[in-house]
């Protein structure tokens, strides 16, 4: 393995990884669309408990 391992043990290694090296960006939501959708789903007719699970 590495010639200084026991000298490593406990420290911190802030190491550069990359992830994956896809260009993809995913969209931002529509900051309207996502209140309709939150209203939408707070003002159905359910248990509490399924409309924390859609939320």
């Amino acid at each position: 393995m590495y010639s200084d391992f026991g000298e490593r043990l406990g420290t911190i290694v802030a190491n550069i990884v990359p992830q994956g090296g896809s260009t993809y960006v995913p969209p931002l939501p529509n900051e309207l669309d996502v209140k309709d959708k939150i209203k939408q789903i707070i003002e159905d007719d359910d248990d509490a408990i399924n409309i924390a699970i859609k939320l």
